[in-house]
């Protein structure tokens, strides 16, 4: 049964870091594979963050990703097209 903390990894949360840990990892249909890490799992090596803007527990206002912003997270490889701002 998944749940906030077990996603695709039955691991303890201190493992899941470690992609050979999710047993329950998704398969998708071009071949590459989700692993999804609980809520409070450490993590190591991020090819992908996903998150709301807004925090969802605690105090409910902008995320903190250091110094990450909209421009460098999403806009990596190449200019942003004119006239793009973050919302």
């Amino acid at each position: 049964m998944w749940n906030v903390n077990q996603l695709t990894s039955t691991a303890l949360f201190t493992a899941q870091f470690d992609m050979g840990n999710h047993n329950r990892a998704i398969s998708l249909d071009n071949g590459d594979i989700l692993r999804i890490s609980g809520r409070n799992a450490y993590y190591d090596r991020i090819k992908l963050l996903v998150a709301p803007y807004k925090h969802t527990v605690g105090v409910i206002a902008p995320r903190g990703f250091g110094s990450w912003t909209p421009m460098t997270a999403t806009c990596t490889a190449a200019s942003p097209p004119s006239g793009w701002a973050p919302r």
